[in-house]
């Protein structure tokens, strides 16, 4: 009678711990998060540097004021027969203005562009 009691004893202690493993297993499957990340960088600009829009907008403005400072520039779209903009090969106070404003608009143009992700 002793030995069933303790073989009864062991098989739902068996019983009782397979159960709670079958719990713990559904709950871990239930939990799991996906392996694969979507949202990683793809190239190797987002890797070295995670805003580079702010490169791009600067390196494009860099080159946009470097063309409206040139000489260039100023003789051939500044000058005009009154020197209101532009007297012997330099900007007076309103081409310096026209400089600011051309500046601004495209400041604004690279920056629609490049949130955009034209550019």
């Amino acid at each position: 009678m002793k030995i069933l009691q303790l073989h009864y004893n062991y098989i739902c202690n068996y019983i009782i711990i397979m159960s709670n493993d079958n719990k713990s297993k559904s709950d871990d499957a239930n939990d799991s998060e996906d392996i694969f990340d979507t949202s990683s960088p793809d190239d190797i600009t987002s890797l070295l540097c995670p805003n580079f829009s702010t490169v791009k907008k600067s390196i494009f403005l860099f080159i946009l004021f470097i063309l409206i400072s040139t000489d260039v520039f100023i003789d051939r779209m500044l000058s005009t027969k009154d020197h209101k903009y532009a007297e012997a090969g330099h900007c007076t106070t309103n081409g310096t203005l026209v400089q600011g404003v051309i500046l601004i608009l495209g400041y604004i143009l690279i920056d629609t562009l490049v949130e955009m992700d034209c550019v």
